[in-house]
């Protein structure tokens, strides 16, 4: 009976082991990649340069005040339709150009853009593996306003939700002249 009871028991908890595994593989560099990729944004990215105002040049930055001082966020856009949010980052590293090249702790993703939209989505690996969908309208100033955000797993429709209270601003920082490739 107690052998019974403890082979149930280690069947039991090898198969909760498999389900809580992420579905991701770590690189070297501290990045994150999913092994089976369900974007539902990849490829739906052709668009001219100008289409929507978005650059490619510059991060688009958030400033957070915690207890260990002030950290910041930020998305990074490619012309070929990928970007990349980051974890927090101190204020030495965040107008850093060589940082944010090597920078590879964050959240891959791919974008699409219509009209004065951007539409994100991330994969967030914290989260067993669920893309993240944001939408952010570009402001006349050139920063980007949250406006809606989603999720998603196996791409089903996405329910966008806003959020009015808080609605997140991502500043326009200065010109860089990035040089360095998406390795997604």
């Amino acid at each position: 009976m107690k052998l019974t009871c403890l082979i149930l028991f280690l069947i039991v908890f090898c198969a909760s082991c498999s389900l809580l595994k992420l579905p991701g593989t770590l690189y070297s560099d501290g990045s994150y990649r999913p092994v089976k990729e369900r974007w539902a944004l990849k490829g739906q990215s052709v668009f001219s340069v100008d289409s929507c105002g978005l650059k490619y040049n510059v991060i688009y930055y958030d400033t957070v005040s915690t207890d260990l001082g002030i950290k910041y966020f930020y998305y990074r856009f490619w012309s070929t339709g990928q970007c990349f949010f980051s974890h927090e980052v101190d204020s030495s590293d965040i107008f850093n150009k060589r940082f944010i090249e090597s920078n590879r702790e964050g959240y891959i993703g791919y974008f699409k853009c219509e009209d004065q939209t951007v539409q994100i989505e991330i994969f967030m690996r914290h989260n067993q593996g669920t893309y993240g969908i944001t939408k952010f309208e570009i402001a006349e100033n050139q920063s980007l306003v949250k406006n809606a955000y989603g999720f998603h797993r196996f791409r089903p429709k996405v329910i966008f939700h806003r959020d009015k209270y808080f609605p997140e601003t991502y500043v326009v920082s200065k010109e860089f002249s990035f040089s360095d490739i998406p390795n997604w």
